[in-house]
């Protein structure tokens, strides 16, 4: 998990940093520091110090996040609430936090309209988003409003079932480089699919539904260095041999990584 990998890392790192300590945290706290707070199994999101630039809350009972529960921590770069039951995001749930980088936000009970209210707006410096294992089946353009600067971008193992020409702003992700949509129920992909996404160089799409797919969506990709497409259901059509066609001059290619199964 993202949130444990991140766990690995930062904890030895934090603690040699530490600092005054921080105020009194519940028992279930792996870490707490003016610098970071690292917790399990809450159920809600507890005060933190106004320096804290890592705060992990995951594998609890969390289910909204509200603007208010973080207004204080405008410091923070850091923030994994991964493993929780959150549901509800509030209208610009993250808007006092200007240097975010990362955002883990995966393996909770997030839909569409939680995110459609502008939870992300604002997040100029966010570079990781992780949503995947929620309960999302699209994904809107509108959702990644203000998120320019993001990197990565995780979706797997929600509902979705089709990427079309407003799943993504056209100008808005321009420093995508990984996108994974693996394991979800995705069915249909059409030529703009990933339109705007210039600087993509990793797209997962294994284990989905996808029968065929328009080389079209895959040709302008030019950074594309690495394409899953393993575990659909393809079927021999003319469509699918206009893929094949692409993904054997991809192939050819020395920096390229195809998987078409």
């Amino acid at each position: 998990m993202c949130s444990d990998v991140l766990v690995m890392v930062l904890l030895p790192v934090l603690r040699a940093q530490e600092g005054p300590p921080a105020p009194p945290c519940p028992t279930s706290c792996l870490l707490c520091s003016q610098e970071a707070v690292i917790c399990q199994r809450l159920s809600q999101i507890i005060e933190a110090p106004g320096s804290t630039q890592a705060l992990l809350l995951t594998e609890g009972s969390i289910s909204r996040v509200q603007t208010s529960s973080l207004s204080d921590l405008s410091n923070i770069t850091v923030l994994g609430l991964s493993q929780n039951r959150i549901s509800e995001l509030g209208q610009e749930a993250f808007r006092n936090l200007p240097f975010l980088q990362t955002l883990l936000l995966d393996h909770n009970l997030l839909t569409g309209p939680a995110l459609e209210g502008g939870a992300l707006k604002g997040l100029s410096q966010l570079e990781v988003l992780a949503l995947g294992h929620n309960l999302l089946s699209m994904i809107q353009a509108d959702w990644f409003k203000g998120t320019e600067a993001l990197i990565s971008l995780k979706l797997e193992g929600n509902l979705l079932r089709n990427v079309d020409s407003g799943s993504f702003p056209l100008n808005g992700l321009r420093d995508l480089e990984t996108l994974d949509l693996s394991d979800n129920l995705i069915d249909r992909l059409d030529e703009n699919s990933f339109n705007g996404l210039v600087s993509l160089r990793t797209l997962d799409l294994s284990r989905n539904r996808l029968s065929s797919a328009p080389a079209e969506a895959f040709s302008y990709l030019s950074w594309l260095g690495n394409l899953n497409l393993d575990l659909n259901s393809w079927n021999c059509s003319c469509e699918l041999l206009e893929l094949v066609e692409l993904l054997s001059t991809f192939i050819q290619q020395p920096d390229k990584v195809p998987e078409l199964s």
